[in-house]
């Protein structure tokens, strides 16, 4: 659930007042709504009351140079509604959101030993967290996730590229300088040429698919500005909200490290609410100006 929802009121009471240390800490996001668009609270109900709930989201309690997205957190189950296996149906449930927003895998930091592994988590080792302790890491396989791919675009698939650059509300982050982008028929071959063929190992161009086809496009190229590469990443609005923009920032990172690059750049405008998902991807504040932040991460 998000803010509004009917039990969003009901559970930052039982979180606020629970026997649980960690439950003010997560009333006090909710109160505040510190949540990106796609990550959720999920919240187990009997007779229109809350019995327990947990999160989905993209970060928990590791640092943010981790590549590990997106987890379960806050995990928690009032005692009179225990023995009920409340816990159980709450991840099922966010891990089958997280198939829906197109993640293969869903993750979870505990010290408990021996509990996740019933739910299907491995343990993938032990990691150190931002506040300097070691806790355990679990993950689990998203069954029926949507799976999302970096390809290779073929010339004529141009096409969705123009469409792209066309639609309004996908150009909308772009307000700063124009807006949306002519791309016409005309243009597509020496375009292609340039970032896909003969890209020199200075430019790097794919497109995003998932089973349905194609929702976006991930890039970088070398700017003598910054003196490195500057990452770019679209998703189609009407593929927004499905956590394509993290898994696709994810992939470029992963590509631009294995093509030799050690760091990447992206300039957003000031205005741009996406400078959250890159610094939840690692990204920091290099510094900014009047009209845009530059962000900066070390692969």
């Amino acid at each position: 659930m998000t803010k509004g929802h009917p039990l969003w009121d009901k559970t930052i009471e039982l979180a606020e007042n629970c026997s649980w240390k960690a439950g003010p800490n997560l009333a006090k996001r909710m109160r505040n709504n510190e949540f990106e668009e796609i990550e959720r609270v999920i919240v187990a109900a009997e007779d229109n009351e809350p019995a327990g709930f947990c999160t989905f989201s993209l970060k928990d309690e590791l640092p943010e140079s981790s590549t590990y997205s997106p987890f379960i957190g806050f995990v928690f189950v009032d005692e009179k509604y225990r023995g009920k296996r409340i816990s159980e149906k709450m991840i099922d449930a966010a891990t089958e959101y997280a198939g829906s927003a197109g993640f293969e895998s869903i993750y979870i930091m505990s010290g408990e030993i021996g509990l996740y592994e019933k739910y299907g988590f491995e343990k993938i080792g032990n990691m150190t967290t931002v506040y300097g302790t070691v806790d355990q890491l679990f993950r689990r396989k998203v069954r029926g996730g949507r799976k999302l791919e970096a390809v290779v675009p073929a010339l004529e698939d141009m096409w969705f590229r123009e469409s792209l650059l066309a639609d309004e509300e996908t150009m909308s982050y772009n307000h700063a300088w124009g807006g949306t982008i002519a791309f016409p028929k005309e243009k597509w071959q020496d375009w292609y040429d340039c970032w896909v063929v003969d890209h020199e190992n200075r430019r790097y161009y794919q497109y995003l698919k998932d089973e349905n086809g194609f929702v976006g496009e991930i890039a970088y190229h070398y700017d003598p500005e910054y003196e490195g590469c500057v990452a770019d990443v679209i998703i189609h609005s009407k593929y927004r909200g499905r956590g394509y923009g993290a898994r696709g920032l994810e992939l470029l990172c992963a590509a631009a490290k294995e093509n030799g690059v050690d760091v990447l750049y992206d300039d957003i405008a000031i205005d741009n609410t996406a400078a959250g998902l890159f610094l939840k991807q690692g990204f920091y504040e290099e510094y900014r100006t009047e009209d845009k932040i530059i962000l900066k991460k070390n692969l």
